[in-house]
């Protein structure tokens, strides 16, 4: 009789306590997976960073075909390689000319990955943001005051 009442006290524990169903063996995979994407997402940042930087250094030497290649479809039609180069040759009139990349940050907004550039030119520092699709083609270009 005892033993039926540890099995009825088992029971109510289990149903009032439930057993968890994630054990430390799961606890360290879970772990291992997110260290694992948060590698492969910050490799995406440092590709997309490298190609931010390439995609200025093709501004500072007036290789508008190039940039304009990578630019994703509708950025295509929605501007042409001769806009492109009227838009820089208005940031360096306004700005002068460009110096040097002084910090770079990059942000998910929604399915784009961003990269701001905050870049130093003769008469001021402006964010040359850059974002990019899943495809890693530019998807927007903006040229703007840095915040102070």
């Amino acid at each position: 009789m005892q033993n039926a009442s540890i099995l009825r006290g088992l029971d109510y524990y289990t149903i009032s306590h439930p057993i968890p169903l994630i054990t430390m063996k799961t606890n360290l995979l879970l772990f291992f997976f997110l260290c694992l994407s948060m590698t492969t997402f910050g490799q995406t940042d440092n590709k997309l960073v490298s190609i931010s930087k390439e995609v200025i250094q093709e501004f500072t030497e007036n290789k508008f075909d190039k940039i304009h290649d990578r630019f994703d479809e509708r950025m295509q039609d929605a501007l042409s390689k001769e806009q492109l180069k009227e838009a820089w040759e208005k940031l360096t009139a306004q700005a002068g000319s460009f110096q040097k990349i002084t910090d770079v940050k990059t942000q998910q907004v929604g399915t784009y990955q961003t990269v701001n550039n905050m870049s130093a030119f003769e008469k001021g520092t402006f964010n040359i943001q850059i974002a990019y699709n899943s495809e890693e083609k530019i998807s927007g270009l903006f040229f703007m005051p840095a915040e102070q």
